[in-house]
């Protein structure tokens, strides 16, 4: 989801990308002080507070919540929200509640770009950012990465972020409870803040993983919601190490299909296919790599399932992806720098912001579950393989597979407005993720823009028909020619060296001689 703020000098080259793969990361402190009771819900139940990169002062507040409410002695809990109030005077009754990705994404840090998208609806409603359970400044269940950011060795090991993330899990298991992070139950924190602040209905924005989340925010209050807005439709009966494989080879083949297809790409890079090719079946890529700590660069012996993730993540924005033929030849001839490069654009190789501890604790209770030999089988005739699967297999081992109700893997029905975005180059969560979903709702218009990537919403025309959409309550048929419209990036060419004109080196070589 992406809408990313990318992370600066650390990388690396394997990291679950989740479903959002790209994360909007930026530091997020709250600093509040209190005010006099008023009688304004939202004053009340708030106070004043400034988020990073946003000129305008905000509200906070949180909300106490039972960790585990299976468990009748489980302790309590804080879930933090902030809210950018309406700029007018009078404001209408019913905010918008935008719900990040991952999962494990900070709501509060996507506060300051997803404030720019949905500007103009601000003018007359809130806008309500959330940590969710397990994030952020909610208890967020950290699984700090930085032992592996600074060994370029380790980094490259896929063996030694599992046994770090096993570590971290048995950390956390001591002061936590687990279970208590599902998706199922976070919603319910979700209501509590609109109830305390006196909303009757909301407008709910998800994007990426943000979207199973809104889903099931609607299932379970359907009464509450008023429009529901689904970027990058990521359903719960997509299990995340299947889907990320199977999409994203989609995604390569796409790409190949544009290069050959480009008289340019297809000119400068004929064996663009090939060379990915070798890259994705040869058990290790001896590439030159760059420390990023010690500025020193020496081959690697880099495995597969490293190569793989470096490959996957650039998909996510189609500009990145339009210079993967450009980096894929220079690791064709050794040079692994441009592929780690386009790799940390997105995923940064920091833990800023993304809670990796939640992002298991979801995954392993409710997407391993769903993983049987046939999907197995599906992944493995990928590119990608099992590489994810084997991934996150190892990642589980320790983080409890809670019970997940049976109701919230089957399709939601109802009628309430819903407004659904698909980019048609998505790797993760693809249009047909979004033809599926909207087929389960009676109001729904699907809207495609077919060459951009993950997350549409950042892009001005999306976020106008967003404004229109909330306005009139989805009563408009909406025109999404302009998502059409939207080009796909031109695959990059190196910038070459200029040609001296015959007649002119002639005089230079002769001036020389003189």
């Amino acid at each position: 989801m992406k809408l990313t703020s990318p992370r600066r000098g650390r990388r690396t080259a394997l990291r679950p990308l989740g479903l959002l793969g790209a994360s909007l990361m930026g530091l997020a402190v709250l600093a509040g002080c209190k005010g006099p009771q008023q009688t304004d819900p939202l004053l009340a139940a708030t106070t004043a507070c400034r988020l990073p990169d946003l000129e305008q002062e905000v509200r906070c507040g949180s909300v106490k919540v039972k960790e585990n409410p299976a468990n009748p002695g489980s302790r309590e809990i804080e879930v933090q929200f902030a809210v950018l109030p309406a700029q007018a005077r009078y404001k209408e009754p019913d905010p918008i509640v935008l719900l990040a990705g991952g999962p494990g994404q900070s709501g509060l840090k996507i506060a300051a770009p997803m404030s720019k998208v949905f500007s103009a609806l601000n003018r007359k409603r809130d806008l309500i950012f959330i940590d969710q359970r397990g994030t952020g400044l909610s208890n967020g269940l950290e699984c700090p990465m930085r032992e592996l950011y600074a060994d370029m060795e380790k980094s490259l090991d896929p063996q030694a972020q599992i046994s770090l993330i096993n570590r971290c899990q048995e950390r956390l298991a001591a002061k936590n409870d687990l279970a208590g992070y599902a998706t199922h139950i976070a919603v319910q924190d979700f209501d509590a803040i609109r109830a305390k602040l006196g909303a009757e209905r909301i407008n709910l924005w998800g994007g990426s993983y943000g979207t199973r989340a809104a889903i099931e925010y609607t299932r379970q209050f359907p009464q509450r919601v008023r429009t529901l807005l689904l970027d990058g439709v990521a359903p719960a009966d997509m299990p995340l190490p299947v889907s990320i494989a199977r999409d994203g080879d989609a995604t390569i083949s796409n790409l190949l299909e544009a290069c050959a297809k480009d008289a340019a790409c297809a000119r400068r890079y004929p064996d663009f296919a090939q060379r990915i090719e070798a890259l994705f079946t040869q058990p290790t890529s001896t590439l030159a790599l760059t420390d990023p700590y010690t500025s020193q660069k020496r081959s690697y012996a880099v495995p597969r399932s490293a190569v793989a993730s470096a490959l996957r993540t650039p998909l996510y924005a189609p500009g990145l992806s339009a210079v993967l033929p450009q980096a894929v030849a220079r690791a064709a001839s050794g040079d692994g720098d441009p592929l780690l490069a386009l790799s940390s654009a997105l995923s940064g190789g920091s833990d800023e912001g993304m809670s990796m501890g939640m992002h298991l604790a979801v995954v392993c209770a409710e997407d391993l579950p769903q993983l049987n030999d046939a999907n197995i089988a599906q992944a493995a005739k990928t590119r990608f393989g099992t590489t994810f699967v084997e991934q996150y297999r190892g990642m589980c081992k320790g983080f409890p597979q809670a019970p997940i109700p049976p109701a919230y893997y089957a399709p939601v029905k109802h009628d309430r407005p819903t407004l659904i975005l698909s980019g048609g180059l998505d790797p993760v969560t693809p249009p047909a993720e979004g033809n599926k979903v909207a087929g389960w709702f009676s109001n729904a218009q699907h809207l495609v823009a077919p060459y951009i990537g993950h997350i549409v919403s950042g892009q001005p025309c999306a976020s106008k028909l967003i404004e229109t959409f909330v306005k009139t309550e989805g009563k408009e048929k909406l025109d999404s020619a302009c998502l059409a419209k939207l080009p796909r990036p031109s695959f990059y060419e190196p910038p070459q060296r200029p040609v001296a004109e015959p007649a002119k080196t002639a005089s230079i070589q002769a001036r020389s001689a003189q």
